[in-house]
């Protein structure tokens, strides 16, 4: 997949390789969106679905198909009007429940901010937190993946020091969680509550504290 890190690094280099690693991607597959016959040699196929597998995308597909749904994953996905440029942020979405990841996703869109996943699963979302600088995770406790949203929010927190919201309808779960969670939230909850959620975890929007000195 990407390309061997030295543990040594600062995390500030290793998002710079696993970003380096995506531009090469983009490289090779990229030709398939223009021209889905475009031929790849074997190690080319071998890798596109290993990559694949780590999100838990069908592999038995045409390589285009399966880089098409790639790319939505590995490229932040940008809202095209924000409603406030100092408010948005750049945030995660973990959750493996479809419907639910869909409203979550269109009110983040309506708040507008950029949007990483939704991931159903606590690997693919690991992998890209080290492609990415996210400022907030929206973070299931119980996910269908080996390992959990707990496990989840812990490494994102350790490695690369993302603030974490834990979502749960479980509320004896979530009482339990004690620090780990930067801020928690109880399903079902309101598009209103989502962004007073991410706003308190975050801080205040840039424009707002330059505005302030």
């Amino acid at each position: 997949m990407f390309d061997k890190i030295d543990p040594t690094h600062h995390d500030g280099d290793v998002r710079s390789e696993a970003i380096r690693g995506i531009d090469r991607l983009c490289e090779i597959f990229d030709p398939l969106l223009q021209d889905p016959s475009h031929n790849l040699f074997a190690d080319q196929k071998t890798e596109l679905a290993a990559l694949a597998r780590i999100f838990d995308l069908t592999t038995n597909r045409e390589p285009a198909e399966v880089w098409s749904d790639l790319r939505t994953m590995l490229v932040p996905k940008q809202t095209s009007e924000p409603a406030d440029a100092g408010d948005a942020r750049t945030i995660m979405v973990v959750e493996d429940d479809p419907d639910i990841a869909v409203g979550i996703m269109s009110a983040l869109v309506e708040a507008g901010h950029r949007l990483v996943g939704p991931f159903e699963s606590a690997d693919a979302a690991e992998v890209s937190a080290a492609l990415h600088q996210v400022d907030v995770a929206l973070v299931d406790i119980n996910l269908s993946s080996e390992a959990n949203g707990i496990d989840l929010a812990r490494a994102l927190k350790s490695r690369w020091g993302v603030p974490t919201i834990l979502m749960s309808g479980d509320i004896t779960a979530l009482s339990a969680l004690g620090d780990l969670a930067d801020a928690v939230m109880l399903k079902p909850f309101s598009a209103q509550a989502l962004r007073v959620a991410i706003q308190t975890v975050a801080g205040p929007p840039k424009a707002t504290a330059a505005s302030a000195e």
